[in-house]
């Protein structure tokens, strides 16, 4: 939404202008030489739930070979299952394919099974990871009450069960809440509260989750116009990315960075960091959303400096490939 009210403004400005287990049963898998149907199905049938569901979600799911043949199988050989936690796995997959394909009524469908299915067995644990899943649907499809309730939920449990990485998380994305409601004063209290017990852990499991809390930092820093801020944490992300490899979050950390130097009317390192944001952007597909915010931010380069052909080369191809994009969309955090 905020693309499109951007996109609207600025060509109305124009038109006046011109782990070992996991890599055990991954290479099991990889093991096939060529694809069958039967011989990989059969592959399926020796994987826990639970990994299966690992595999579906970051593997199969882009594979259009496979991902047919997983989908019959979490339908016909998981929810109906004599096992509930077999149950379980099987609908919280359907549930990741239909937000993979943007139907929110199915996916919500699923996820409430898998919910019912986890209160059945008792497990918090899982009942936890529904709950946070359903915060993250309606986060994404801009229901954001109803996103609220569902990571309070998460977070009574989070904490009845002390998962205090979980806990972290969980606050990160209330901030993000925020944030989206324009509340970024509080988003930064809670962002920073939170990043202060993260840094007392000391966890390297948790660098993932420190790396996308320096992103909303920055994120919201930039809203307030507090672009000193904004700089130091952008940068205190990209050190933190260069020293365990995440790439993914450099699309967002380096435009978010331009995006603070375009604010300043600062042309020194603005498209160099735009530039850096589109090649990581292009290369790790859980970051490709970006690019039409990166391609936005580009355009507002050429816009200022009055390339105003440039600008609207890089207009046209936006909605097409933000359309494209979208159906595929990942979060960093998840």
């Amino acid at each position: 939404m905020h693309l499109q009210k951007y996109l609207v403004l600025l060509l109305f400005i124009i038109s006046f202008g011109y782990n070992q287990e996991s890599f055990a049963f991954t290479g099991l898998q990889d093991s096939i030489p060529s694809f069958n149907q039967i011989t990989f199905k059969a592959s399926l049938k020796e994987l826990p739930p639970k990994e299966f569901a690992r595999l579906f979600a970051q593997k199969y799911m882009e594979d259009a070979e496979k991902v047919n043949v997983c989908l019959e199988y979490a339908k016909n050989n998981m929810t109906d299952s004599e096992n509930l936690e077999t149950q379980f796995w099987g609908y919280y997959s359907l549930a990741k394919w239909n937000n993979y394909e943007i139907n929110f009524k199915k996916s919500i469908n699923n996820l409430l099974k898998a919910t019912e299915v986890a209160k059945k067995i008792n497990s918090l644990d899982l009942l936890l990871r529904t709950y946070i899943f359903k915060g993250d649907l309606y986060y994404d499809h801009g229901k954001y009450k109803e996103s609220m309730e569902s990571y309070i939920k998460a977070m009574e449990l989070a904490k009845q069960i002390e998962q205090v990485g979980k806990q972290l998380a969980i606050s990160k994305n209330i901030a993000l809440l925020k944030i989206e409601v324009n509340d970024n004063q509080g988003a930064v209290e809670l962002l920073e509260g939170t990043l202060k017990i993260l840094e007392e852990e000391q966890s390297n499991k948790l660098n993932r989750l420190e790396v996308s809390i320096y992103i909303a930092l920055t994120k919201s820093y930039l809203r307030l116009e507090n672009y000193e801020k904004a700089e130091y944490y952008g940068s205190k992300g990209i050190e933190l990315s260069n020293q365990y490899g995440d790439e993914d979050a450099k699309a967002y950390l380096y435009n978010f960075l331009g995006e603070t130097l375009l604010a300043k009317k600062t042309n020194q390192n603005t498209m160099l960091y735009f530039d850096k944001a589109l090649g990581y952007a292009n290369k790790i597909k859980t970051s490709r959303l970006q690019i039409p915010f990166i391609n936005l931010n580009i355009a507002k380069v050429y816009y200022n400096k009055k390339e105003y052909r440039k600008t609207i080369n890089i207009l046209e191809t936006i909605a097409v490939s933000y359309t494209h994009l979208r159906a595929h969309e990942t979060r960093h955090d998840l």
